[in-house]
């Protein structure tokens, strides 16, 4: 990866991120450990499921909004007929936007290449997310991992970027002298 100099394992970092000794090894080399892969297999896995539920309760909750829009126009007559083409449009391009994002999501699978940023944290939170921005990268991490990366702090992390999930998630880091 980069640099010949490597830091030293730490607990801390270990135990908030979530990586062994052996896990920063091998992303050192840039590999995922066995572990390392299993698991973002898994969480791949879990967010294609979730979305596919999202979609059907997105769907149920439109259906019965249409459904309440369709009634209300058979009583009110032809200015309520609009309401039911509008809400009808809002129906299907939600179920449409919602039914790609979910095939996109299942059809893909995680890049498990070890990119690696080395760097000054700054940390900041903004209401409940935590933001951790090192170089030009920025995480948006568990209060686990933005706990233990100290601010001002230098450090190597070794990460994985999810492209169809749009995210970058540290799996390991080091601090650097």
């Amino acid at each position: 990866m980069s640099g010949a100099h490597h830091g030293r394992f730490d607990p801390t970092l270990g135990t908030g991120i979530g990586f062994d000794a052996r896990d920063l090894e091998a992303n050192r080399r840039g590999e995922l450990s066995p572990g390392q892969a299993d698991a973002l297999r898994r969480e791949h896995t879990q967010m294609a499921s979730q979305s596919k539920g999202m979609s059907a309760a997105m769907i149920g909750l439109l259906g019965v909004v249409f459904s309440s829009a369709f009634v209300a126009a058979l009583d009110d007559g032809e200015p309520a007929l609009l309401s039911v083409g509008v809400t009808g449009a809002v129906a299907l391009i939600a179920m449409g936007s919602y039914f790609l994002y979910y095939r996109r999501l299942a059809a893909a699978q995680p890049t498990l290449q070890v990119l690696a940023v080395e760097g000054t944290v700054r940390r900041e939170t903004n209401g409940d997310a935590f933001v951790i921005q090192i170089g030009d990268v920025t995480f948006h991490v568990f209060g686990s991992v933005f706990d233990c990366l100290i601010d001002g702090q230098r450090y190597r992390v070794y990460y994985v970027h999810h492209q169809s999930a749009r995210w970058l998630k540290p799996i390991s880091a080091e601090p650097l002298a």
